[in-house]
């Protein structure tokens, strides 16, 4: 009895551990083409932030887009996927300051508004 709870504690850990290193993991492939969402009808004073694929649990998930409130003096930049050698980082977007010199090093430098 007692060698079986140890082999089942034993199990257990050695299963958390190995799901733990699957998440923490880096992407070696690069992440799927974006999906096609529609955003309805433009909405007057927000702007849409499309969807993207992000990194979790050892795999790419798809998150959807969706509308933010305009900041003044503000334009949105969509983020974007970079190949640092052998894997692939997610540079987030970000709101910029309207006229802003876009520096595609750090994202796609698409300005979706």
């Amino acid at each position: 009895m007692k060698k079986r709870i140890a082999f089942s504690f034993l199990a257990a850990i050695l299963l958390l551990f190995t799901t733990n290193l699957k998440a923490q993991s880096k992407p070696t492939a690069a992440p799927p083409a974006p999906r096609v969402e529609n955003s309805g009808a433009a909405k007057k004073g927000f702007v849409w932030v499309r969807g993207e694929w992000k990194w979790w649990g050892g795999q790419y998930e798809w998150v959807p887009g969706h509308w933010e409130r305009e900041r003044a003096g503000f334009a949105w930049y969509d983020g974007a996927w970079k190949k640092q050698g052998d894997t692939w980082v997610y540079i987030p977007g970000e709101w910029r300051v309207r006229g802003q010199v876009a520096d595609t090093s750090k994202n796609s430098g698409r300005r979706t508004h």
